[in-house]
């Protein structure tokens, strides 16, 4: 039913366009651009049909491989840290923290 008005509203707007550039509608297109107005609107389709199929797709944590914990390098990346030390890429880490004492006079 929305898509009824929709299209009305539609043939509306586009009537109005026509009418104030006076553009006859008589104009018959060429097979050619017949061919190439049905592609164009196959393809908005098929984007739209996409769209809407992915749309109501619900994505959870569970449809992600699972990552590396915080702290580890993956087993696939080469380079990086030695082994037997902790190498963390945090940016509250707290050996990168400057301490301000206050001296005693």
């Amino acid at each position: 039913m929305a898509e009824q008005y929709q299209q009305q509203l539609m043939e509306i707007v586009v009537d109005k366009v026509l009418k104030k550039y006076n553009v006859d509608s008589s104009v018959e297109l060429t097979s050619a651009e017949r061919d190439k107005v049905k592609e164009i609107v196959e393809k908005m389709q098929a984007d739209v049909e996409h769209f809407l199929a992915n749309q109501n797709v619900q994505i959870s944590d569970r449809d992600f491989s699972s990552a590396p914990a915080q702290g580890e390098t993956p087993a696939t990346q080469t380079g990086g840290p030695k082994p037997g030390r902790t190498f963390v890429q945090s940016p509250n880490n707290v050996h990168n923290v400057k301490t301000f004492t206050n001296k005693k006079r």
